[in-house]
């Protein structure tokens, strides 16, 4: 399995708004090729909505944010996701508060896509060299697209567009990726 994470970076994106040309550089080459290796297995799902687009399929899981494509995630290697409906996500969405209460995870979350802009479009809780930012507000309803980082795992969740053909209870597309380990951890830059 290999897994491209750059959860710092996701949180610097949205941060820095559409002032991120830097940040875009960084990670390009990651991209790139983590879009190649998908490709190269037959997608079983590609899903968005208004926020983002999700790559889902024997390969792994790819997806980026469509306001700020350069904020991405990829893990490449056997991954399952799980349809939950409505008030199976806002129990998602609850624990993750409870989660940022106490500390225990950092939460991206984004209600509309103008969350570059606007504060009441997008929760953040982060901590970033031991300080702990928020910025928003958590909403009862649950997000277009909710990321959780966890001690042990990274969570993604989405809401999925409406179909006529898809049943209430398959409203959200949700993967919990248990973390593994880093890559010569003894290494700083």
């Amino acid at each position: 399995m290999i897994e491209f994470n750059p959860y710092q970076h996701l949180v610097e994106t949205l941060e820095l708004g559409s002032d991120r040309q830097a940040l875009v550089e960084s990670f390009a080459l990651a991209r790139d090729y983590a879009k190649e290796r998908l490709g190269e297995h037959q997608v079983q799902q590609v899903v968005e909505n208004s926020v983002a687009r999700l790559w889902h399929g024997a390969g792994g899981l790819y997806y980026e944010l469509k306001a700020a494509p350069d904020a991405f995630y990829a893990r490449l290697g056997p991954v399952l996701g799980e349809y939950l409906s409505q008030p199976d996500a806002q129990m998602v969405v609850w624990d993750a508060v409870l989660q940022t209460e106490h500390q225990e995870a950092d939460v991206v979350a984004l209600y509309a896509p103008d969350y570059l802009e606007r504060d009441e479009s997008v929760f953040l809780s982060y901590t970033l060299e031991g300080t702990r930012y928020e910025r928003g507000e958590p909403r009862y309803a649950p997000p277009l697209f909710l990321r959780v980082e966890g001690r042990t795992e990274s969570l993604v969740m989405m809401q999925l567009e409406p179909t006529p053909t898809r049943p209430a209870s398959q409203e959200y597309l949700m993967f919990r990726l248990p973390k593994g380990q880093p890559l010569l951890p003894g290494l700083r830059d």
